[in-house]
């Protein structure tokens, strides 16, 4: 029994009788070191024997000319097995008969089988040679040698001149080595390192090759195992070696041109894609991939199909769109996507891809980012809207009060008695105050737009009071009671005009909206500062809104009911200074019941910038 490389591992009595030897000193020899070989011709066959069963991995069965222990020429029948367990090789069985005695009487049988093995011997080992001379031709265009692993050495060349060489001035390694560019010889040894200890019969590397004069060539060095050991290792090697400058150049220059092309794409913040006829990209930059990967939590990479890695939600509409392309189309789509729940809209371009006789062989795909764009277009429309709607609504409630006040003055100048004169005079008062509040309105909305944002100190309690004392002359004001809790464990910084705006607003809003049929009306302030941020709550036990209402009722001049003797502006107002503020503000209501507001400031330090936290 031997392993794998053919080394023996056991051996019966009957075999080390006939082999001339006992078990220890066969053990851990490879098995051709172990028979009793007649000479040389006979020590060539025996080691094709093995070689064959090697390579093929199948039993083989033959006779093989030993000698006995009287030197005397004994025939005998050899069986070679391999072994498998699982599939994989474990080793190889080896099984021997004597077939001398069987041949006795029959001498003219034994010399024709002798002389059949020496045949065969011969034969085997002109198998290389012929097999050299039959793949190297004189004619052929490329380099062809043949090295000697063991010797280190080239024992034949097709050529007596290479390179501008002589050819005995490359028989060595070191000889070719030498000529081997610098910044390849480390790359063309490893290689040759891992060919020879693996068991490749073939395998192929590019490198430079310094010819007699100087100059670099590139070349495609081909190589094949023609012979191995009984131990599989490689003693003879056929190389087959072509000159590839050109086509090397060649493919230097289109590299080149590849990694432009990849430059130009791949600095810009378009995103960039293309297909060909089957859907597969073909070519897709880095801002195309984030993007994907980023919102759709796809990795798209190049040769991937682009109906398997999209997904489902805009296979059907991006199929439709690179199949109007792939028809010869050329178009441009607005397409929009929505990452973290913020819209980004991109302007996508198609075009087809022609080869040199004008089929179409793809589309490339160019998407650019025009979120910003349409920010401006949107809030060009709004800004449109909202001051058509503004110069409206201004002009109406302003003239509205005036007229009623003129009106009231014409009464009064023809009123005879003195109390209702007083009672018209109330009636003005109000229209005023009226006025008065609009204007206020009007003047918070100005400042709000143009004035930058102050970062102070902010005093909670202060801004609280002074705007529960500015409100204290309201109608019915003295009803309501207002309810401050103030949490405070580190300093806020922010705008104080800002943030007096905010309270005044939402503070009149509850005394303004008030619940008649309430006996106690009360506002319940609560103001919570950490090293997070702000949160800032007032909630009421008023009319409320109803549910219909409470997507509009930031809306500029709205207003929920006809009985609404207000602006239409404080809320309106109120969002966009908190917004200003980098703030989010939101409400819940209750009809009938009450009204909550909430507010969230990021943390802002003194003289530093907004930290974008959420509270």
């Amino acid at each position: 029994m031997t392993d794998t490389s053919m080394v023996v591992r056991y051996m019966n009595k009957a075999a080390t009788n006939i082999l001339l030897s006992n078990t220890e000193h066969c053990i851990g020899k490879p098995v051709i070191e172990v028979y009793t070989i007649v000479n040389e011709v006979h020590q060539s066959l025996l080691l094709s024997h093995f070689q064959s069963v090697s390579k093929t991995r199948l039993a083989q069965e033959n006779n093989v000319v030993l000698l006995n222990s009287q030197q005397q020429e004994i025939l005998v029948h050899q069986r070679i097995k391999p072994l498998f367990e699982d599939g994989e090789l474990q080793g190889y069985q080896i099984i021997f008969k004597n077939i001398t005695k069987e041949r006795n009487g029959q001498k003219e049988d034994f010399e024709s089988t002798k002389t059949n093995c020496i045949s065969s011997t011969k034969l085997q080992s002109n198998i290389v040679e012929h097999s050299r001379f039959l793949s190297l031709a004189a004619k052929s265009p490329d380099l062809i040698y043949i090295i000697d692993i063991q010797k280190r050495s080239v024992v034949y060349f097709n050529r007596s001149e290479l390179f501008g060489y002589n050819s005995k001035e490359l028989e060595t390694s070191d000889g070719w080595i030498a000529i081997v560019h610098p910044d390849d010889i480390k790359r063309v040894k490893a290689h040759w390192n891992k060919f020879i200890k693996t068991a490749q019969d073939s395998e192929s590397i590019a490198y430079r090759i310094k010819s007699k004069n100087n100059e670099y060539e590139w070349v495609l060095n081909r190589h094949s195992i023609i012979e191995r050991s009984i131990d599989h290792q490689p003693l003879m090697i056929l190389l087959n070696i072509t000159i590839i400058t050109e086509q090397k150049n060649a493919e230097l220059t289109l590299k080149e041109s590849e990694a432009r092309l990849l430059a130009l794409i791949e600095n810009t913040h378009d995103l960039i894609w293309s297909i060909d006829t089957d859907y597969n990209f073909t070519a897709l930059n880095s801002a195309f991939k984030n993007i994907f990967k980023n919102t759709y939590k796809c990795i798209i990479n190049k040769g991937d199909n682009l109906l398997d890695s999209l997904p489902e939600k805009l296979k059907i509409e991006w199929l439709q769109l690179h199949r109007r392309a792939l028809k010869g189309e050329c178009f441009m789509v607005d397409f929009k996507i929505i990452k973290k729940k913020i819209e980004h809209y991109f302007e996508v371009e198609f075009n087809p891809i022609y080869n040199t006789l004008q089929e179409i062989t793809g589309a490339s795909i160019f998407a650019r980012d025009v979120t910003q764009r349409k920010k401006v277009e949107h809030e060009i429309i709004r800004t449109n809207f909202e001051l058509d709607s503004f110069v409206y609504r201004a002009s109406h409630d302003l003239r509205a009060p005036l007229r009623s006040v003129l009106g009231l003055i014409n009464i009064i100048k023809t009123e005879e008695k003195a109390d209702q004169r007083l009672t018209y005079l109330g009636l003005v008062d109000k229209s005023i105050n009226k006025l008065d509040s609009f204007i206020a309105d009007l003047t918070n909305f100005s400042r709000n737009s143009r004035l930058e944002i102050k970062h102070e100190k902010i005093d909670f309690h202060q801004i609280i009071e002074e705007s529960v004392e500015n409100l204290k002359y309201m109608e019915h004001a003295d009803r309501v009671k207002i309810k401050v809790t103030i949490s405070q464990k580190t300093e806020f910084y922010s705008d104080p005009v800002r943030m007096a705006i905010i309270f005044q607003n939402l503070l009149s809003n509850a005394i303004k909206y008030q619940n008649p049929r309430v006996a106690k009306p009360e506002v319940l302030v609560k103001v919570l500062v950490t090293s997070v941020g702000c949160n800032i709550g007032i909630e009421d036990n008023g009319v409320g809104i109803k549910e219909q209402y409470l997507n509009q009722i930031f809306n500029m001049f709205f207003r929920a009911t006809n009985d609404s003797y207000g602006s239409g502006l404080g809320l309106y107002i109120t969002k966009q200074v908190v917004e200003k503020m980098r703030g989010v503000i939101s409400v819940s209501s209750s009809a009938g019941l009450g009204t909550m507001f909430n507010i969230k400031f990021s943390l802002r330090k003194s003289n530093s910038k907004t930290v974008n936290l959420d509270v």
